[in-house]
């Protein structure tokens, strides 16, 4: 399928409200073009009647998609009613006008909202059937489900602006909290399949599923979106390639109803989840039985979020760790933050080309960066998978330009110009991507009033690496780790910030593929008493650290596996280290035997 792509040309003009279908030149900001413009009331919808419109809005639907050369409908301000509920075997049966407003097949069609706000009906009990899913048996389906206002399938050149979504689920119950339900189709907008998709100014919040769910689809823009306090998701991503989200905040994931039974947090519960369920064509590193990307996208990749905020999410902020079927995501100029208490994680990153630059990421107690990656290291010789990124990386679209694209087949993260805050472990890379890179960024450790994360604080602390070859213990298992390089952070930790129980240190380096350089390691005391600690494992080898520095007061030392102070060089007001011979190369630290799923 080839689509041209379009976009809006906006044109000052006069505020002219229709109730009936006309072919004009009107209504303020509305593209430069005759085309047809229809009020979603001359199909029967009536704001604040408090009545159903779902069937109104669906005759709308159908007519402006019905028109080869594209159309408007407007919404005029008020709120309007979907007061459905529909079962599970309608959930089943695939048909996506049974359970949402279904646009579909439409060709340059502007959605306008002016100030209408779409109330979702949400008040009503799930009840927990027999029926399991997911292979578990602790998960069950939900006898009853949310109706979602907007779907868009196989949709070209299509605008949806102005529009306040809420679901409710704040005023939703579960018969039994302590039973997982499974996700179904309960979303304020879902994006099946489409080309060259606007959404703007919009406030999608408390559906009882994701707020937003991008399915299929290609040059897709996000613009002032507000997508809060949805019970999964606040914006997921499938299948998807050059996307532009920008000036956009996504906070709350997962927090809903305060009663007893409210309608609980779904897990994943996250800011943003890119989460493409399926593999290239001709991945050999497929497992059997797994779903082919459609052609339309090939490999989901070249997403930028600029100047977004994200917050607040109990699941964590972006997740860019599906690196079998995903590369290239920046992240630029962003606001991201953990809720306090709640752990999580800010970026969980594992892809090729996964750069956040230029932006504030808030950890509070829990992690600013863990890395994992589902890719595996066959997709590294692969020539599918060179082909794929190559396609990704000569893509001439205007939104692809703005990304870092990367052709060199490694996993890889990379954090720069950041400032990167929190009083716990602030990055996690258990099982490192293979190439990672840390440089030029302000990392700030706080006070807070509650305790880091316990668990994983107690063996980590507030940052640690393993990266390399077998030749570290802590490195076992990581053979397929290529480079990782720290080089010119500023890292500030107070000295009575809470101390890790394990022999690493509050700062852990360990593998045999590191570069450390000139990175200077500050606190707040001269008290040589009870230093904070920096850990380099010796088998590092010969220059993996060049011109790390510290106090001259001995307030922070570096250490080797054995706890022993490596010795340093006096520059000016500071003590360097630069990594000499390794004198022990049987290394005798013990790794920490927890692991953390992603």
């Amino acid at each position: 399928m080839r689509l041209s792509r379009w976009r809006l040309s906006v044109v000052p003009a006069i505020v002219v409200i229709l109730l009936t279908g006309a072919t004009i030149m009107a209504v303020a900001d509305k593209p430069a073009a005759r085309v047809p413009i229809f009020s979603v009331r001359s199909f029967g919808a009536i704001p604040g009647d408090g009545l159903d419109d779902s069937a109104a809005m669906q005759r709308a639907a159908d007519r402006v998609c019905a028109i080869p050369g594209g159309a408007t409908l407007y919404y005029p301000r008020g709120v309007y009613n979907i007061n459905k509920i529909v079962d599970l075997a309608t959930i089943f049966s695939g048909n996506l006008r049974a359970y949402s407003i279904l646009y579909k097949d439409c060709r340059r069609v502007w959605i306008r909202g002016e100030g209408a706000r779409i109330e979702v009906k949400g008040d009503f009990e799930k009840k927990v059937t027999e029926t399991f899913c997911y292979q578990q048996k602790n998960w069950r389906e939900a006898d009853k489900f949310q109706f979602t206002p907007f779907s868009f399938q196989n949709v070209n050149n299509l605008t949806i602006s102005g529009f306040e979504i809420d679901g409710n689920v704040d005023q939703m119950t579960q018969s039994d909290p302590n039973i997982f339900l499974c996700e179904r189709n309960e979303y304020g907008i879902f994006i099946v399949s489409g080309v060259g998709i606007r959404l703007t100014d919009l406030n999608v919040h408390h559906m009882a599923t994701d707020g937003i769910l991008l399915g299929l689809g290609k040059e897709i823009e996000f613009e002032r979106v507000r997508s809060t306090n949805n019970i999964r998701d606040n914006v997921s991503i499938g299948q998807a390639r050059n996307v532009l989200v920008t000036d956009s905040d996504f906070h709350n994931a997962g927090v809903g109803g305060t009663a007893p039974n409210s309608y609980p947090f779904h897990s994943p519960g996250r800011g943003v989840n890119i989460e493409p369920e399926c593999y290239p064509k001709g991945a050999g590193w497929a497992p059997p039985g797994a779903g082919v990307c459609s052609d339309l996208v090939g490999m989901t990749g070249n997403i930028l979020f600029d100047s977004v905020r994200v917050t607040g999410n109990l699941g964590g902020g972006i997740a860019m760790a599906h690196g079998e079927s995903t590369a290239n995501v920046t992240v630029r100029n962003s606001f991201l933050q953990n809720p306090l208490g709640k752990s999580g994680d800010v970026t969980t990153m594992g892809i090729v080309g996964g750069v956040v630059e230029d932006s504030t990421l808030d950890s509070q107690n829990g992690f600013a960066v863990f890395c994992v990656t589902g890719g595996v290291p066959a997709q590294l010789t692969s020539s599918v998978w060179t082909g794929y990124l190559q396609d990704l990386a000569n893509d001439p679209s205007l939104i692809a330009r703005r990304i870092h694209r990367q052709t060199d087949p490694t996993f890889s993260t990379t954090l720069q110009r950041n400032t990167i805050t929190g009083q716990a472990t602030k990055f996690l890379c258990q099982n490192a991507t293979p190439r990672m890179t840390v440089v030029n960024n302000k990392i700030r450790g706080v006070l807070l009033q509650t305790p880091p994360e316990p668990s994983y604080f107690r063996y980590f602390g507030h940052m640690v690496v393993f990266s390399g070859t077998p030749g570290a213990t802590c490195s076992t298992g990581l053979e397929w780790a290529k480079q990782l390089t720290f080089e010119n952070n500023d890292i500030f930790i107070p000295h009575a910030a809470p101390r890790p129980a394990q022999a690493y240190g509050e700062i852990g380096y360990c593998g045999t593929k590191l570069e450390l350089t000139k990175n200077t390691y500050r606190t707040d005391t001269g008290n040589a008493t009870h230093p904070l600690r920096v850990y380099y494992n010796r088998a590092q080898g010969v220059g993996s650290v060049a011109e790390d520095c510290f106090p001259a007061s001995g307030a922070i030392i570096a250490v080797d596996e054995d706890g022993r102070p490596y010795p340093l060089t006096t520059q000016g007001t500071q003590k360097c280290l630069t990594l000499p011979q390794p004198s022990d190369p049987s290394p005798k630290g013990v790794a920490p035997s927890e692991e953390r799923g992603s």
